[in-house]
C-alpha cells in the first residue's frame, strides 16, 4: 500500500527527496521515521488480517508468550549426522544456480576492472568458483551465513 504526497508546487507525482513531501511506503521519499517500519506494519497487519479470517489459530499465539526470550544452543545430537538421498536434486539444482550466479559476478568483476575486456578468463574464474566452493562447504559445515561474491559489492 503506497500513500504518498507530492508538494503543491510539483507537477510530478513523485515527491522529490528534498521536500517536505510524506510516504508511508518503506520508500525513500520524505523525512519522516516512519518510512523505517514500513516491514513492521506490513506483518503487523498481515498476522492480524490471518487470525481474523481464521488462517491462523489464536491458540498459536499462546506458543509465543510461554516461549523462552533468550535461549542457549542444545549441544545434544549435534554430531548425529544423516544423510537423505531424496535431498540430493534439490541441492543440486541449488549449486548448479550459486554457480552460475558466482560466475556471472565474477565475469563482471573482471569486465569492470579491465578496460580491453574481451571474454572470461576462465582460469581466473575457475579459481574464483573453486574458492567460493570451499568458503560455502566451510560455511555450511560451521552453520553460518554463506559467503559469496554479490554484485551490489562489486561495482
Amino acid at each position: 500500500m503506497f500513500i504518498t504526497r507530492a508538494s503543491r508546487s510539483s507537477r510530478s507525482a513523485w515527491p522529490s527527496p528534498h521536500s517536505r513531501s510524506w510516504s508511508w511506503s518503506g520508500s525513500t521519499f520524505g523525512r519522516s521515521q516512519l518510512k523505517l517500519y514500513g516491514l513492521l506494519v506490513g506483518v503487523t497487519v498481515g498476522y492480524a488480517l490471518s487470525a481474523a479470517t481464521g488462517l491462523i489459530d489464536p491458540m498459536q499465539y499462546r506458543s509465543i508468550g510461554v516461549a523462552p526470550w533468550v535461549g542457549l544452543p542444545r549441544l545434544s545430537g549435534f554430531l548425529q549426522l544423516s544423510f537423505d538421498w531424496s535431498l540430493l536434486p534439490m541441492f543440486a539444482i541449488v549449486s548448479i544456480c550459486g554457480a552460475l550466479k558466482s560466475f556471472g559476478n565474477l565475469t563482471m568483476c573482471e569486465k569492470i576492472n579491465d578496460d580491453t575486456w574481451v571474454r572470461p578468463d576462465i582460469a581466473r574464474i575457475r579459481g574464483g568458483l573453486v574458492a567460493d566452493g570451499i568458503a560455502v562447504t566451510v560455511s555450511g559445515l560451521l552453520a553460518v551465513w554463506r559467503p559469496t561474491p554479490r554484485p551490489a559489492m562489486s561495482g
